[in-house]
């Protein structure tokens, strides 16, 4: 099994830490808990000009458009996944957070928030 954004991989141990899929139209918010302080960090980095630099437009009588504005396009990431739980294709980074959890060796909880734009 596989699930990765860009980079990234959501798989410890072979076990998906995505534990929660919530869709609202096209937007999803993905969340879980990371074993890794490096992979939890670099997930964080990726969202680290997301909320200055993505637009999405909502027009009456169509579908939403999500726009990276980076010169770049380092906002817009493909999600490649075999798990029923992860749809696969390209999306736009909106947001990142996370609540940390005090006392708790190796938690790093995450939640993202993304705009599903398409395969």
């Amino acid at each position: 099994m596989t699930c990765k954004l860009g980079s990234v991989s959501f798989e410890e141990d072979g076990h998906l830490v995505i534990g929660e899929a919530v869709w609202n139209g096209r937007e999803v918010t993905y969340s879980g808990v990371f074993t890794s302080a490096s992979t939890w960090q670099s997930l964080r980095d990726m969202f680290d000009d997301a909320y200055q630099n993505t637009v999405i437009k909502r027009v009456v009588g169509s579908s939403p458009v999500g726009i990276d504005l980076t010169s770049d396009g380092h906002l817009t990431q493909t999600m490649t996944s075999t798990y029923s739980k992860v749809r696969a294709g390209r999306y736009l980074l909106l947001s990142f957070s996370s609540t940390m959890r005090g006392g708790q060796p190796n938690v790093y909880p995450f939640s993202i928030k993304l705009f599903w734009l398409g395969t």
